[in-house]
């Protein structure tokens, strides 16, 4: 993959990485998705939890500039 090349959440080529997870979050999300299926989830969970922290970032900006 490119280092210099800046993608959104959600764009760009696949990587693989390890990720280490408790038996039991990893049973959960098996039994929701089944095997073939993790990847996709962990994706999709980590895209949402950027964008929670990216509101939780600027909430506080925009509550700023509001009471300007």
């Amino acid at each position: 993959m490119a280092d210099d090349v800046d993608f959104l959440p959600g764009d760009g080529p696949t990587s693989g990485i390890s990720v280490t997870l408790t038996a039991g979050t990893l049973q959960a999300i098996r039994e929701r998705v089944g095997k073939r299926g993790v990847s996709a989830y962990l994706e999709m969970a980590a895209q949402r939890q950027i964008e929670r922290d990216n509101l939780d970032e600027a909430a506080p900006r925009c509550c700023r500039e509001r009471n300007r």
